[in-house]
């Protein structure tokens, strides 16, 4: 927003937070609702399904592909790997956001986290690697952590 002028110089710029700009948090959250009335979703299905559709949007080279897959659902992963990590041909990521925080924070909401556990094992077997670490951490605060390996180093 502009401010007109009121005397010399240039006129104010001021700056309102935009508010969300779409439903997704609120869809999300029905749908972990109604995952959790239905017996037969559990953990282990809830994992292979994300296993199956990260084998299917898995792109590029690994393990740059699985980082940047994280990246396009809007993680903002950080390389945070240690020389053990370049000694055993893997990346260690921090993830600075979590753009799922409201609807993990809510009741289910961990399987949301179970379901990106499965999308990344699914994108890194679909590139030629394994995740070997998945720590999940507060989503408000964020930097969940995964461990990505090559299968077999170059």
């Amino acid at each position: 927003l502009k401010d007109g002028p009121a005397g010399p110089g240039r006129p104010t710029l001021r700056f309102r937070l935009a508010q969300s700009t779409g439903g997704w948090p609120e869809v999300v959250q029905m749908l972990i609702a109604v995952l959790e009335r239905i017996d037969a979703v559990d953990e282990r299905t809830v994992r292979e399904a994300g296993r199956a559709h990260g084998g299917a949007m898995a792109l590029g080279e690994f393990p740059d592909g699985v980082i940047e897959g994280m990246a396009r659902l809007g993680f903002g992963p950080r390389d945070i790997s240690t020389r053990a990590d370049e000694r055993d041909h893997a990346r260690r990521v921090s993830f600075q956001s979590c753009p799922f925080r409201d609807a993990v924070a809510a009741p289910g909401g961990h399987t949301v986290c179970v379901l990106h556990h499965g999308l990344i094992e699914g994108m890194s077997a679909a590139l030629g690697g394994h995740l070997d670490l998945f720590e999940i951490r507060d989503p408000i605060t964020a930097g969940c952590e995964m461990r990505v390996r090559r299968d077999r180093p170059d």
